[in-house]
């Protein structure tokens, strides 16, 4: 009986092979780099300083009823507020929305007798008609407007508020009015008021 002796393999890589990973780099690994974090400005919410020097907000009262013309609030308004002024509107009716002279519906910040106790820098009076009759009719308007005069606080009216508004309050004494034209001709009693009071009237061209 004979033994056959079969050759074992061989584990000694070809040429082709060898060449083949001599070739192949070996992977390398790099760590993860470490990112620094930077701290945030941190943002507050604290009110800004005011500066001493500034100039304080003026406040203003504009009263507003049934038939008040609606330019002269509404422009006067919206002036008053661009140029910083802190204007309350305040309503001399129950309700808080009126219906102007024109038939626009405007609504008031506040009911006028939340005024009452106050202090402004200027009331001003919108005209229009029956718009300036409400407001004269107001007794804590008037009380507010006549405050504004014995203090020495600016008030002031347009169109046919100056007769119809300030005039019975007795607010013209001694001043200068610039007003319309027909509500002081048209009536007597106005006129004679204008001399009785020493006013002098400013007719418009």
């Amino acid at each position: 009986m004979s033994l056959l002796l079969l050759p074992q393999p061989s584990a000694t890589l070809s040429p082709v092979t060898a060449s083949a990973v001599a070739r192949k780099p070996f992977a390398t690994v790099t760590p993860p780099r470490r990112r620094t974090l930077t701290p945030k400005a941190a943002i507050s919410i604290s009110p800004p300083t005011t500066s001493p020097n500034a100039i304080p907000t003026k406040k203003v009262l504009v009263p507003i009823g049934f038939g008040t013309e609606e330019m002269e609030a509404v422009i006067m308004i919206h002036v008053l507020r661009r140029a910083g002024a802190d204007v309350t509107v305040a309503s001399v009716e129950p309700q808080l929305q009126v219906q102007a002279a024109g038939g626009t519906k405007l609504v008031a910040d506040t009911d006028i007798s939340a005024c009452s106790d106050a202090v402004f820098d200027l009331v001003a009076l919108p005209g229009g008609m029956p718009g300036s009759a409400r407001l004269r009719d107001c007794k804590v308007l008037q009380k507010i407007t006549s405050k504004q005069a014995e203090e020495n606080r600016l008030y002031g009216a347009i169109c046919a508020a100056p007769a119809v508004t300030l005039l019975p309050w007795g607010l013209l004494k001694k001043k200068k009015v610039l007003c319309l034209t027909w509500i002081l001709v048209e009536s007597i009693f106005s006129a004679m008021a204008l001399s009785y009071y020493g006013s002098k009237l400013l007719l418009p061209n």
